[in-house]
């Protein structure tokens, strides 16, 4: 799996299905909101992807996101130039199991430094 870095300026992402779309906005003349092959500039499955970075004028639909946090995926913002705003957790952590065996660990004089 891999690190999605979004930088396309004034882009959409979208769900469609199990896939992520990364779309061209439409102009504001289209009288509908569906989107045309020639809108598409990334389509791939949510199962290729750990964590998704948004950089700039990027708008990320509402059911893109509960996929991407329903997948366990992160969701980080910056500001064009790059300075982090924001990050989306999802509730259910991918590292639980690690964490804790990290505390165990911790707690175990022979284990420790």
């Amino acid at each position: 799996m891999a690190t999605l870095y979004l930088i396309e300026q004034n882009t959409i992402l979208r769900k469609q299905g199990q896939r992520l779309l990364l779309c061209k906005r439409p102009p504001a003349k289209r009288r509908y909101s569906a989107v045309l092959q020639g809108d598409i500039l990334l389509d791939l499955p949510v199962g290729d992807v750990d964590q998704v970075m948004l950089f700039g004028n990027i708008q990320v639909t509402t059911s893109a996101l509960q996929l991407l946090l329903g997948k366990g995926i992160e969701v980080a913002l910056f500001s064009f130039g790059g300075d982090l705003l924001g990050q989306l957790t999802p509730v259910q952590g991918k590292n639980v199991p690690l964490r804790i065996e990290q505390f165990r660990r911790w707690d175990d004089p022979a284990f420790t430094l």
